[in-house]
């Protein structure tokens, strides 16, 4: 039940900000209770239950909405193109301030991580967003947090299942791009 709630509270939201946006030029700054779903949706891992969707989970239809995608019109090359955008303007409003991240208003991306939500990264994938920021809650990239958060539950030894999935992130990052704080130009 509180799903489903959730789920008719997003799209109420989401609808109710993207409602008049049909360009990317008037696509305008998602206030802080839209960013805060997508926290939610990473959390939850909330799947779409429409088997007629584009999507497979919730957060990539708010991603696209936040940035005032129209699938109706929008080619695949388009919808990168406005989801980078909207990435790229505003990755360091995308921050999860949540009892159980252990990084006090850290980016979307390391709350995801943290969750163990490995299907978030392979979708975002397509959009190749740039992970290769400084996220201002702790000073460092994604793959140092990623990394660090693998070393704490290598060294645990209590969630063997924690460590290979944190790894499994890791080396998915890597591969596609992702860089240390020290490798930042």
């Amino acid at each position: 039940m509180r799903k489903r709630i959730l789920i008719l509270s997003t799209q109420f939201l989401i609808c109710t900000f993207c409602s008049a946006q049909s360009s990317k030029e008037d696509c305008p700054k998602p206030p802080p209770s839209v960013f805060s779903i997508l926290c939610s949706q990473a959390e939850n891992q909330a799947a779409v239950s429409d088997e007629t969707s584009p999507y497979n989970y919730l957060f990539e239809k708010t991603i696209e909405e936040m940035a005032c995608v129209n699938r109706q019109i929008d080619n695949d090359s388009v919808i990168r193109v406005k989801v980078q955008t909207w990435w790229n303007k505003y990755h360091n409003d995308c921050h999860c301030n949540r009892a159980n991240f252990v990084l006090a208003d850290g980016n979307l991306l390391k709350y995801a991580a943290q969750q163990r939500f490995e299907e978030f990264f392979e979708i975002l994938k397509k959009y190749k967003l740039d992970y290769n920021f400084v996220d201002p809650a702790d000073g460092n990239t994604l793959l140092d947090f990623v990394f660090a958060e693998w070393q704490k539950a290598k060294d645990a030894k209590s969630d063997s299942q924690k460590s290979f999935s944190l790894k499994r992130i890791h080396d998915f990052l890597r591969k596609n791009g992702a860089l240390y704080k020290r490798e930042l130009k």
